[in-house]
């Protein structure tokens, strides 16, 4: 299928690309998506040092019913907080409130997940959050009172709330049963009516991820190009305000996050060095909350990191929560990691990894064994499962096939990467682009946007560290708006370039 007009001097080239990717391979075949330049940032609203701008697009909104929101802040961790909270206090609000509402309605239920998710944050997540985050909720907790915003719904609860659950991978149930059982005292709540709850709401919403890193010998002048797709509750209306938040924290890397008003964690983003943030779950029986939530570690991450190593020893010093496959990529090193973690144990993996080479699967049906494992050199990259033996090996549900989702998309990002390299073409910008689009979720058919019913991505981000460029692609139309709905690797990706952003 040939990708939509390119809105750049660069669409003869690509349509040309394009062409050539679609007759010659199927498994390089281009979804229809749209790139878009900015036209100009308008300044909408100010707190103190920090502003919160609406993206301009040229050519157009090109399908974003709702402006893409910038979020400039400044100031001490407290004054940051407040000013989030003064300039986003009804998009917090309202984001929060259509998330809960999609999926729950019933009044009791709703009360009994709050429940959950407040005993979470007290008693165990908000243990290792460091200092300068719990300064932050503080501040948005003071704007919450200065937004005059009711104490039952007040702003730091909402965004703790979100903390907590953003700190859940695909299979919600599974997880949370696993968390309860390791944990050292029983929240004070009804489990068996929680678990019943969370199985209801599960059965109509998946959830799953994916991520790569590819550089050196196959790309565009030996840089990193890196990836991050979430494919989580579609058309929840939090797209109404989605939101890229860069801090500028002094004597730390200002960053940039990508994601929802309300999160004030890092569910992808990248750092004024370079290094690139990124996660895709991996259910595991060995659970627990007594960590640092990953949201929030990943900020830390581009915070105080400039290159792998210094990432690495940041990471060993705090501990893991949940079962989660993260990536971090560093335009110093022109390399990218894989984590697969759990409790109290992380398995790196970069290139080629004889771990990933030699994992071999026997499905229990049929008695085959099949070869999950394709690593390659100069990429790396992830879905929702892992590698590892020892990670293996606590999993909840392995694969045993090729054909199941997690490693049926593995291996597309296989033959993407291997097919570029077999045509002679060196990835660039815009052929990680193609394949971040391929690999989210769009329904029945990973190759063509025709037919979205199923769909579930809702953020799509492709980034350019060595040139601190990004390719940002949220979700579009669909509750609240005029338009349908379309899944973010459909529909455009907004070229952002932050050096101006890390700088000013």
């Amino acid at each position: 299928m040939a990708m939509k007009a390119i809105k750049n001097g660069k669409s003869i080239f690509l349509i040309i690309l394009i062409l050539l990717i679609s007759i010659l391979f199927v498994q390089a075949q281009t979804p229809s998506f749209n790139i878009a330049e900015v036209d100009s940032f308008k300044l909408i609203s100010q707190s103190q040092q920090s502003q919160l701008f609406e993206i301009q697009l040229k050519n157009g909104n090109n399908g974003y019913d709702d402006p893409i929101l910038i979020l400039n802040l400044r100031g001490s961790n407290f004054q940051r907080g407040y000013d989030y909270g003064y300039l986003l206090s009804d998009a917090i609000q309202f984001n929060f409130n259509s998330l809960v509402n999609t999926v729950v309605t019933v009044e009791w239920q709703q009360e009994l997940i709050f429940k959950f998710l407040d005993d979470q944050w007290t008693n165990y997540l908000s243990k290792q959050v460091t200092s300068s985050f719990i300064e932050e909720i503080q501040g948005i907790a003071a704007a919450s009172k200065d937004k005059k915003v009711p104490i039952r719904s007040s702003l730091d609860i909402l965004v703790q709330r979100a903390i907590v659950l953003s700190n859940f991978p695909g299979d919600v149930v599974s997880n949370i049963i696993w968390l309860l059982y390791n944990q050292r005292t029983t929240p004070s709540l009804n489990r068996q009516q929680l678990t019943e709850l969370l199985n209801n709401i599960i059965q109509k919403n998946n959830m799953q991820c994916s991520m790569f890193g590819v550089w050196g010998s196959r790309t565009v002048n030996k840089n990193l190009y890196s990836m991050r797709n979430l494919d989580w509750l579609p058309n929840a209306g939090i797209s109404k305000y989605k939101l890229l938040t860069i801090y500028h924290e002094e004597g730390q890397n200002p960053y940039v996050t990508i994601g929802f008003a309300g999160l004030i964690g890092s569910l992808t983003g990248m750092s004024s060095k370079g290094i690139t943030v990124h996660e895709a779950g991996n259910d595991v029986t060995k659970e627990t909350f007594d960590g640092f939530t990953w949201t929030l570690r990943l900020r830390a991450v581009m915070a105080q990191a400039y290159d792998l190593q210094s990432a690495m020893q940041f990471w060993n010093s705090t501990n893991n929560t949940l079962g989660m496959n993260h990536g971090i990529g560093s335009s110093s090193d022109g390399k990218f990691l894989c984590l697969e973690t759990m409790a109290n144990y992380t398995a790196v993996f970069s290139d080629n990894d004889p771990r990933e080479a030699n994992y071999k699967v026997i499905n229990p049906d049929t008695q085959i064994e099949y070869q999950l494992g394709e690593p390659l050199v100069d990429a790396v990259w992830r879905t929702n499962h892992g590698f590892d033996p020892v990670i293996v090996s606590f999993e909840t549900s392995p694969p045993t096939s090729p054909t199941q989702d997690s490693p049926k998309r593995y291996s597309i990002l296989h033959d993407s990467f291997d097919w570029y390299s077999q045509q002679g073409i060196l990835i660039g910008s815009y052929q990680a682009i193609n394949i971040t689009s391929i690999l989210g979720d769009k329904g029945p058919d990973f190759f063509s946007c025709e037919n979205n019913k199923g769909g579930i991505n809702i953020l799509s981000v492709t980034y350019d560290p060595n040139n601190l460029e990004m390719y940002v692609a949220f979700e579009q139309g669909g509750v609240g708006t005029p338009s349908v709905w379309k899944p973010a690797c459909c529909g455009t990706y907004v070229h952002i370039d932050m050096k101006s952003w890390f700088s000013s």
